[in-house]
């Protein structure tokens, strides 16, 4: 669309060299040249001022990326647990939880996300589960979760969402919902181990298993 407030040096009627006063060609084209700059200053200006608003209001806001651990209860009774999630950018995403060595055990979960609103955001994800309390470890199905996420805060946020198990041929075995909150993951200062090498000492409530690991 044409702007009408710039106009074309086409449009500039300027006199010719001649008698009466009026302005020589040197003149002529240093006015022309002028307004065309002008001209191309006003478009940039327009063209940038709402682009840099905007860049600055987005990293301004909550982000989701980053990892979080999140505290999920699902409707019907079942214990609370906790799961941690990691946002990636380009919105993909993982997430672990305490439960997926339950049987029936679930592998990794692997999905997507999407902002859908100033501070809500939209994922699905899938995992495969197998069935550890028989032989061979055989697949039994799907797990699929999609949900909704709201940022309380830079670093916490609530979300709800419903899970539906499947069997190999696609046939619902389970569904429900589930609710949440989390917060995000940061790196925390090492202060209390001033250099390499040296042992572990567990203490008298450490688990076997991890005593284990510290000899």
């Amino acid at each position: 669309m044409r702007n009408h407030n710039i106009l074309s040096a086409h449009e500039i009627a300027v006199p010719d060299q001649g008698s009466g006063g009026q302005k020589p060609r040197s003149t002529r084209r240093t006015l022309l040249t002028l307004i065309a700059a002008g001209a191309l200053v006003c478009v940039a200006a327009w063209g940038a001022t709402p682009r840099s608003s905007v860049a600055r209001a987005d990293s301004a806001a909550p982000q989701l990326e980053g990892a979080w651990q999140a505290r999920v209860g699902i409707n019907g009774g079942h214990p609370p647990f906790t799961a941690l999630f990691t946002f990636n950018r380009g919105g993909t995403l993982q997430v672990i939880d305490e439960t997926q060595l339950e049987t029936p055990s679930a592998t990794t979960g692997l999905g997507v996300w999407t902002k859908i609103g100033s501070n809500q955001y939209a994922f699905t994800w899938q995992a495969f589960l197998f069935d550890t309390a028989s032989e061979g470890f055989p697949g039994v199905g799907s797990l699929r979760i999609h949900g909704v996420i709201t940022l309380t805060g830079n670093d916490t946020y609530t979300s709800v969402s419903r899970f539906t198990a499947y069997d190999t041929e696609g046939n619902v075995l389970a569904s429900g919902c589930t609710a949440g909150d989390a917060t995000r993951m940061t790196v925390e200062p090492l202060t209390d181990c001033p250099g390499a090498g040296g042992s572990v000492q567990p203490n008298r409530t450490t688990p076997s298993l991890l005593k284990r690991w510290m000899n």
